[in-house]
């Protein structure tokens, strides 16, 4: 998994707490995560997607380099996950926000 950071964060023990959780729950399973700084990360997704190397999980911005990963076929829709209403069941409710050219999802995030 690569992340976008610049240094500890809370967003990154949750991301860190998540991963332990998720691979004590599934024996054998891992995930590696990196934090990559920003100017360096936008540098290095572009190439692993050129050379057909990309990480399983990624986070990126959407827009262009979004997009451009999809028309490449180089990322995946979700579609209509049946664990949305596993989440909602659980009193969860998943959201997502446009940001336009603004930074209100980062604070979210943060």
């Amino acid at each position: 998994m690569w992340l976008v950071t610049t240094g500890p964060s809370p967003a990154n023990t949750v991301i860190n707490q998540a991963v332990s959780s998720f691979e004590k729950s599934h024996p054998g399973d891992t995930i590696t995560v990196d934090y990559i700084e920003n100017q360096s990360y936008k540098q290095k997704i572009q190439l692993a997607m050129g050379a057909g190397n990309p990480p399983t999980i990624f986070w990126t911005w959407g827009g262009g380099p979004l997009k451009q990963f999809i028309d490449a076929g180089d990322v995946a829709s979700l579609g209509n996950p049946a664990w949305v209403s596993t989440l909602k069941s659980h009193r969860y409710a998943p959201i997502s926000l446009a940001n336009g050219d603004q930074w209100p999802g980062l604070m979210y995030l943060e």
